[in-house]
Formats: structure tokens, sequence, C-alpha cells
């Protein structure tokens, strides 16, 4: 049986961290520049790898497993998220995704909430980035 290790990484432009209050908004009303980021699940980036690692189903086509997946998320001001891209691809049209994109999509639709970005106080719509690293053993 494979074993399969993954590790996850939050990527937060360094603009997130920013205290200022110069909020950015993109054009489809989504803030790009924030003041607090959004954070998984009461803070703890530990409880995001446990949710995947608990609920993907590896495909048995190993081959074309990439050794990274890079999913981005909306987080919306009521916590709810929802994936938009993996490495790049837009998810409108999932046909040309791998199989363990597809997956990894799959879960990642299911992901508990989040806490919300802030700007100025104000709980605000915001982008997330999480790279899962996968390592098979």
């Amino acid at each position: 049986m494979m074993k399969v290790f993954i590790l996850l990484i939050i990527i937060a432009p360094i603009s997130l961290y920013s205290q200022n209050n110069d909020c950015e908004l993109d054009s489809f009303g989504i803030y790009t520049n924030v003041n607090q980021e959004a954070e998984y699940w009461n803070g703890n980036i530990g409880n995001l790898h446990s949710f995947f690692i608990e609920n993907v189903q590896f495909p048995q086509d190993k081959y074309t497993v990439p050794e990274k997946l890079k999913i981005k998320f909306i987080i919306y001001s009521d916590g709810c998220s929802i994936p938009i891209e993996i490495n790049g691809k837009q998810l409108k049209d999932t046909t040309s995704l791998s199989s363990i994109e597809k997956e990894y999509i799959r879960v990642a639709k299911y992901v508990p909430k989040w806490i919300p970005a802030k700007c100025n106080g104000e709980l605000v719509d915001s982008y997330a980035k999480i790279t899962i690293i996968l390592d098979y053993k």
C-alpha cells in the first residue's frame, strides 16, 4: 500500500501582513490586500492538513500525480470558502485536470469554515492559497 505524506503551506503575499489602511479590491470585489489575512480553522494549519489526509481518496494512476498542488480559494466574510484554481488552472472547465487534482478540488469544496480576513476591522472577502506537497513513500 502506498503511503502519502502531505505538507501544507499557506502562501500569503507579504502585503497581507501590512497593518496600514491600504486595503485593495480587485474587479470582482474580492480583497487582494488586507490588514489581517484569513486563517484556517482556529488558525491551526494542522487541522487543514488532517482534513485533507482524512478525506482525500488517492487515485490509482500515481504516475500522473504532481509533486505539488497549489489551490487558490476565495474566503468569504462569513468564513465559507470555494476553490477557484488549482496549479494555475481555473476551475470553470475541469476536463484538463488530472485525477488527483480533481480529487483535491472535490475535497476542497468541503473544507470547514475559515476565520475571514479583516480590512480596517471589518470582515471581508479575500483570497487564500495553499500548497500541498505530495511525498510518496
